[in-house]
């Protein structure tokens, strides 16, 4: 007796593959709808839970990446506000007044 089976493939971006199956009925023939509908519910939450674990662990590298670009970037401008912060407080917001030479 031949086992008719449901399957799921997930291509990846690395190129590899992610099989998922489900034996749906004993014969193609005779396999009732009701243990299809059965096998194809199985099916997707095995899918949907791999693909929950995929994303989440995208989202994870994500934000790190943008943490640290948000860090670096952040520490540039406050160098840069510090240096327009140091010129303002010099001047105090007034002209440089110039010596005239008698």
């Amino acid at each position: 007796m031949d086992i008719c089976n449901v399957e799921l493939c997930i291509n990846k971006r690395d190129g590899s593959k992610q099989v998922f199956s489900q034996p749906a009925g004993k014969h193609p023939i005779k396999s009732d709808f009701k243990t299809l509908v059965n096998s194809l519910e199985k099916l997707q939450k095995e899918a949907n839970a791999h693909l929950t674990v995929m994303v989440e662990k995208e989202k994870s590298l994500i934000s790190i990446s943008t943490n640290n670009c948000s860090k670096n970037t952040s520490g540039e401008m406050e160098s840069d506000d510090d240096t327009e912060e140091d010129e303002d407080d010099e001047t105090n917001g007034e002209p440089i007044e110039k010596k005239i030479k008698r």
